[in-house]
Formats: structure tokens, C-alpha cells, sequence
């Protein structure tokens, strides 16, 4: 019998011993991921005093967790006196790309939008917060021609954004 409780009481300080390591305790954030990975919904807006450009997004962004990003876009873009380049409206294009983490938190999202006028490539600088539950973004810079491998060029307006893990 006093074998039966010494083994009991052994087997019971093991458990607990391995529980206290595993577990987070109460108060503590259990391990941040690596980096993102799964679908996160987006909205961003723009807005050009130069060209009188004005507009909003929003889509999906889905990160595999090993450097590919894809999803969709939707966007409606209004230009004004002195442009006259007419208004854009974008309706759940697809787009698919890369994304590089860097060890600060920042991330750079090189993507290729395909949209009725053709393939549009554009860059995001964005950083994540909230163990990856969170990104702020920017576009950076955007192709100067049609096509995904276009040389890219910096945006000459304000575009940006916030993206929420679904």
C-alpha cells in the first residue's frame, strides 16, 4: 500500500512537473507564430492632392507560411480635375505574389494583380503586430507598364491600409 502511494504521489509531481513546462501560466502569451500564415481581410484608401485621386479597397490576403501570398481585390477609384484619367473600378481581381519577413516584424508583399485592363504589378511595406493577428500597410512602389515583371516605380500617392487575421 505504501508502495501504491509513493508510486501515486511520483507519477502525480511528473505530471504536474510536465504541465508547468507546456503550459502557459496565467498571465503569460502562449509562444508568438513565426510568422503569418492563413487568410486576413484588408481595407486600404488612397488619396493623390496632385492628380485629385481618391478611392478605398479591400480584399483578402492569404499567406501560406512559407513566402507565397495570394487573394482578391476589389477597388474604386475616383479622379478629379487636373487628372482626367477617368474613374477605376476594380471588382474582386485575383492576385498572387511573395512576401519576405524581415527579422524587425516588417514585411515587403511583391504582387501581381491580374485586372480587366491586364496585370498589374505593386509592392506593400507593411509590418505585423498582435502575434501576427495584425498588419499596417503601404504601397510602395507599382509597375510602370502592364505586366508582373513591369520595373516597378514609387507610387505618387498615398495608398494604405489595415489587414485583421480572419
Amino acid at each position: 500500500m505504501r508502495r501504491s502511494l509513493i508510486l501515486l504521489a511520483t507519477m502525480g509531481a511528473s505530471a504536474l512537473l510536465v504541465a508547468a513546462a507546456v503550459l502557459p501560466r496565467v498571465g503569460q502569451a502562449a509562444p508568438a507564430p513565426a510568422g503569418p500564415s492563413g487568410a486576413y481581410a484588408f481595407s486600404l484608401s488612397t488619396h493623390d492632392a496632385n492628380t485629385g485621386q481618391e478611392g478605398n479597397g479591400l480584399g483578402t490576403m492569404v499567406f501560406d507560411g512559407a513566402g507565397i501570398v495570394s487573394g482578391t481585390i476589389s477597388e474604386n477609384e475616383r479622379f478629379n480635375p487636373p487628372c482626367t484619367c477617368g474613374d477605376l473600378l476594380v471588382t474582386h481581381a485575383p492576385y498572387t505574389g511573395t512576401y519576405t519577413m524581415r527579422p524587425d516584424g516588417s514585411v515587403l508583399i511583391d504582387m501581381c494583380i491580374s485586372n480587366p485592363s491586364g496585370f498589374v504589378r505593386v509592392v506593400l511595406e507593411g509590418a505585423f503586430s498582435n502575434a501576427f493577428r495584425s498588419l499596417r500597410f503601404l504601397v510602395s512602389e507599382i509597375g510602370n507598364a502592364l505586366g508582373c515583371t513591369a520595373t516597378l516605380t514609387q507610387v505618387p500617392n498615398i495608398t494604405s491600409g489595415t489587414a485583421d487575421k480572419l
